[in-house]
């Protein structure tokens, strides 16, 4: 699987690129949301800690039982924009204009948090699927498998380890994060 930094990476690079190029996308979402897209790109890896406390625990005899199973699947993230278009477009349209303030603010507000988790989310499936591992999507309606398995292929043809790889991508995407920052925000002003 990814490591960590390449979960979290991967999502904030992308919304930030996205964000520093959209006027709309910068009314809409702040540097703070940033940080929830990427800490919604880990988040489904939460079952690697869950299954290791339920081993330790003795509940359970093999922690790799659940990963990859109960939280990467496509139902999470189709629920996170279920409640998306609810905040967003259904219950501003049962406040009604009665209450104006209630609708451009909490509604909208939850709406573009549930809508960051979903695409957090995604983004962890897909670098899952295509670099090293396998995701059953449709688990537990279907047992099909996604694997691309990128990663093993180049280690295979390479002779290079394949954590190593791992390891040399997330070197580089924070290489790539921190070029993007210092020319696109000027970080070198806040030190």
């Amino acid at each position: 699987m990814p490591l960590a930094v390449t979960h979290v990476l991967v999502p904030i690079i992308v919304f930030e690129i996205l964000r520093d190029r959209s006027k709309w996308m910068q009314k809409m979402f702040s540097p703070k949301h940033t940080f929830l897209v990427g800490v919604a790109g880990l988040m489904p890896d939460m079952d690697m800690l869950l299954f290791t406390a339920l081993n330790r625990l003795g509940i359970i005899t093999e922690t790799a039982i659940g990963h990859r199973i109960f939280l990467h699947n496509l139902w999470i993230p189709l629920g996170f924009l279920m409640f998306a278009a609810l905040f967003g477009l259904v219950w501003p349209a049962l406040m009604g204009r009665r209450n104006r303030k209630y609708r451009q603010g909490k509604s909208v507000a939850f709406a573009k948090v549930f809508l960051l988790l979903a695409v957090g989310w995604m983004f962890h499936l897909a670098l899952d699927a295509v670099l090293t591992g396998e995701v059953m999507p449709f688990y537990p309606i279907s047992d099909y498998l996604v694997n691309w398995n990128l990663t093993g292929a180049l280690a295979a043809a390479t002779g290079i380890e394949q954590l190593t790889m791992l390891v040399s991508l997330d070197a580089l995407l924070l290489i790539g994060w921190l070029w993007h920052e210092q020319f696109a925000h000027k970080i070198r002003d806040y030190f």
